[in-house]
Formats: structure tokens, C-alpha cells, sequence
């Protein structure tokens, strides 16, 4: 088995075991909407490391988390990122980089508005949507 799909597996499985870090999996779309029809934010108490979004079959990795995975997995992450694009599981952005540029329901900015993250969009598996 290839090194990438590999790498792929296993950020899929530390995605699933570590829920508590990715918006969309620890709170769902109801404790979401409330909090924003009552003006509060949801605070997450751990280290953010991307959204989860399995109606649309996605997942936003911060590149920071991914980077500290493949090096802990001694994974070259250009390869990993050519494999993704490869096999239909990532889309370069439009300016052709890896980012996409989403927008945090948990995270504020500055300006106390819903913050804009960049993360890698990678497919989840089928059986995930």
C-alpha cells in the first residue's frame, strides 16, 4: 500500500478519535443555531484543528495539524498532496493552492465576527457522509 493512501487512512482515523477538535463533530448544526440566535458563542475548550462536514462529505485540516501528523508519521506532505489531487480527494483552490479559505461557526475574529480559517478540503470516505 502506497505511503499517501496510508497517510490518508490514518488522518482519517485520527480525525474520528479526535472528534472534540473539529468543529462539526463535537457540536451539531441545533447547539450551533442557538447559540447564534441567543448572541453567544460556542467555546471549544481544545485545540482547534478543522471542520468536519459530512453532509457535503468534507473535512477542513488546519495546515498546522497536518503537518505535525505527517512529520510524526514521517510522511513527505507534497506527495501526500499530489495523491490527493490524484485521486479525486482534494481540489487545488482556484488561485491553484491547498488552503481553502472557510468560515469558523466556533471561532471569532477580532472583530467578534465568525473567523476565516484556512484548511486543507479533503474527501471523506463514503461510508462518512
Amino acid at each position: 500500500v502506497d505511503t499517501s493512501a496510508r497517510f490518508y487512512t490514518t488522518l482519517i482515523e485520527t480525525i474520528n478519535a479526535n472528534g472534540q477538535h473539529f468543529e462539526g463533530m463535537t457540536f451539531d448544526e441545533g447547539d450551533i443555531k442557538e447559540a447564534q440566535d441567543n448572541n453567544r458563542t460556542i467555546r471549544m475548550n481544545t485545540e482547534y484543528w478543522g471542520r468536519y462536514d459530512a453532509e457535503k462529505g468534507y473535512v477542513y485540516v488546519l495546515p498546522y495539524f497536518l503537518k505535525a501528523l505527517a512529520k510524526k508519521e514521517e510522511v513527505d506532505l507534497g506527495l501526500f498532496y499530489n495523491y490527493c489531487i490524484e485521486n479525486g480527494l482534494m481540489q487545488k483552490t482556484k488561485e491553484g493552492g491547498k488552503a481553502t479559505t472557510y468560515r469558523s461557526r466556533v471561532l471569532l475574529g477580532a472583530n467578534g465576527l465568525n473567523k476565516s480559517v484556512k484548511g486543507w478540503k479533503i474527501k471523506l470516505p463514503a461510508v462518512h457522509k
